[in-house]
């Protein structure tokens, strides 16, 4: 159906109300494709396949394949990444599936635009003794999760969009951190903005090493 619409819409004859409606088309086509890949990650996990990965590329290729998206919704991103981070034990497409439904829902929690600032640091893991911790954070400038939503935010089919989406987009970054031995949280102020926090465990001997 999307190949069809853009076919037509090629057309140089076709007539500005044609255009629109192809537009339409378009747009609702991708949706439902959309619909159909959380269906299926939701229902049919694929496995993570772990291995030693750096956050930073993960993280800036993930704001390259969404880039038109934020610029469209007039979204300025700030990455903040030090270069000597640990690596983390990974699955660089989940991980990287994991930030585009973030960044997906700052770019809807922005509708005027705003600021999308993406973080990393490692440290000690709160209340584990011995162990450490690699932490992204994700955060936005927009309208905030209403305080009674947030304890359910992460469950399947849960969605505060109406006639929108699925409400398996966190649902889905919830089973991919456990996956990966982590754990995915949120802190959220209506009308400040909202902040993800994904939260990976570090090993004894992690470590970044050097590039030549």
């Amino acid at each position: 159906i999307l190949g069809f619409a853009q076919d037509l819409a090629g057309e140089p004859d076709l007539p500005q109300s044609g255009q629109q409606s192809l537009k339409i088309i378009a747009e609702e086509v991708l949706r439902c494709r959309e619909i159909i890949r959380n269906l299926l990650d939701f229902a049919r996990p694929r496995n993570a396949e772990l291995q030693q990965a750096v956050v930073e590329p993960i993280v800036r290729e993930s704001i390259k394949l969404v880039r038109s998206h934020l610029e469209k919704s007039q979204v300025n991103v700030e990455i903040d990444i030090p270069a000597d981070l640990p690596r983390i034990h990974g699955d660089p497409q989940q991980l990287k599936q994991v930030l585009i439904n973030l960044v997906f829902n700052a770019a809807e929690a922005m509708p005027a635009g705003g600021t999308l600032a993406i973080r990393a640091a490692a440290g000690a893991a709160a209340g584990v003794e011995g162990c450490s911790e690699l932490i992204v954070a994700v955060s936005d400038t927009g309208t905030g999760i209403n305080p009674d939503f947030i304890t359910s935010i992460f469950r399947p089919f849960f969605t505060t969009k109406k006639k929108r989406g699925t409400g398996l987009g966190l649902s889905v970054c919830d089973r991919i951190m456990k996956a990966h031995g982590g754990t995915v949280s949120v802190e959220s102020k209506q009308g400040i903005g909202t902040t993800f926090y994904l939260r990976f465990p570090l090993m004894e001997g992690d470590k970044r090493e050097p590039t030549a």
